[in-house]
């Protein structure tokens, strides 16, 4: 849980450091000027959140009770069957284009069309969640199996073959959080960070071409600090005071998804309309110098949860973080609830939900994805494949 608390910190004061970075290094950045009191709004909007966030720790009692059944070996047998599956379709969805092709997994994305919803579940629901329910069957039985390692090395090429370096660090997060539920936070640090960065570094090298781990590293470190902040740069220099009502209102789109605002509202996907509705993708187009990759979706900067709230509330931006505070506490308490209660279900799925969308809401998302339509329904497949797994009678 401790884990979890020290992802939401990088993720909070990555894109501080980034900013300091451009402004004592007095770096030019296309996404406009970064300001002194840009520093100070970000430092104030991100320390609301820790102050608030600090206090579950300090008033809640971490454990879990998990315990074995003896259905485990049988889930764990059905998870390796599953897995099999979904790495294969991942791998012809993508893996072999990437890997065999060159193909950029920018131009993959937005090749899905219609089955890209189906392979966001496979990668950034699935994958974590099998593997996550096999590390509480590892860690609850003594048997030794082989079938865990398999599992284990099939989420890794899972995640390869999508083509995106994070992607590998990603699915493994709520099986590390498992793993390191309550133990000390500075063991977590020492214990997690190396080995984060050098995978990180491994694929950011391979993904990247680099001709050395060196030039990968550097360019890592420049995209989680720098790049991580570019976006809110940009809202910050083009909304200088946010945006007004009439503006903004539209990204209450994003809780139907692509495909139902093109079905039901007529916004196509590839339109300058649907900018609108994606402030990741609107602050693209606006200050990326590749507009047109913007336009397709094959491109994206970051804007960071503080990138949202300036643009929204402006210089109110502290409301958000009072949100932001308060919907974060929620998940923390009801994810170490249920891990207290020993209930598989439950905690898997808060843990999921946790991983693959507010952690995607703090990095670049808009806030009404929490809510929305795709969310809702990720989930309920995300439920009842738990329920297949775990409590049918079909013979495995």
């Amino acid at each position: 849980m401790k884990l979890l608390f020290l992802i939401v910190l990088a993720y909070l004061v990555m894109p501080i450091i980034g900013l300091f970075t451009v402004y004592l290094d007095n770096i030019s950045l296309v996404a406009g000027d970064v300001t002194k009191e840009l520093i100070i709004f970000n430092i104030v909007f991100v320390s609301i959140i820790l102050t608030i966030l600090s206090v579950f720790f300090f008033r809640v009692r971490l454990s879990t009770g998990f315990v074995a059944t003896e259905k485990d070996y049988r889930t764990l047998r059905r998870v390796a069957i599953i897995m099999t599956g979904v790495c294969l379709i991942i791998f012809y969805m993508s893996g072999y284009d990437y890997i065999f092709r060159n193909i950029n997994r920018g131009e993959l994305r937005v090749s899905f069309g219609a089955f890209g919803f189906f392979n966001k579940w496979l990668t950034i629901y699935v994958v974590p969640l099998l593997l996550a329910l096999v590390t509480l069957v590892k860690l609850s039985n003594k048997f030794k199996s082989g079938l865990y390692w398999y599992v284990y090395f099939l989420g890794f090429l899972s995640a390869l073959f999508t083509g995106y370096k994070f992607v590998v660090v990603l699915v493994f997060i709520p099986s590390l959080i498992i793993i390191f539920y309550n133990k000390n936070i500075i063991k977590i640090s020492l214990y997690i960070s190396p080995v984060v960065l050098a995978i990180l570094t491994f694929t950011t090298k391979m993904v990247m071409h680099f001709e050395n781990y060196k030039d990968a590293f550097n360019f890592l470190l420049h995209r989680m600090t720098v790049m991580s902040a570019f976006g809110s740069i940009g809202v910050y220099n083009q909304y200088p005071t946010g945006a007004n009502w009439k503006e903004s209102h539209y990204l209450i789109y994003s809780v139907f998804g692509n495909n139902l605002n093109n079905y039901f509202f007529g916004i196509d996907f590839n339109t300058i309309e649907s900018l609108q509705t994606n402030l990741s993708r609107k602050i693209s187009y606006l200050v990326y110098p590749a507009w047109d990759k913007a336009l397709s979706g094959e491109s994206n900067v970051t804007v960071t949860n503080f990138g949202e709230a300036y643009y929204i509330f402006g210089y109110n931006f502290w409301i958000y973080a009072c949100i932001c505070s308060a919907v974060t506490y929620f998940m923390f308490y009801k994810i170490n609830y249920h891990a207290k209660k020993g209930n598989r279900v439950a905690f898997l799925l808060y843990l999921i939900f946790f991983v693959a969308v507010i952690l995607s809401w703090f990095n670049s998302s808009s806030f009404f994805i929490l809510f929305s339509i795709p969310v809702i329904i990720y989930m309920t497949m995300s439920y009842f494949l738990l329920i297949l797994i775990l409590r049918s009678k079909v013979v495995s």
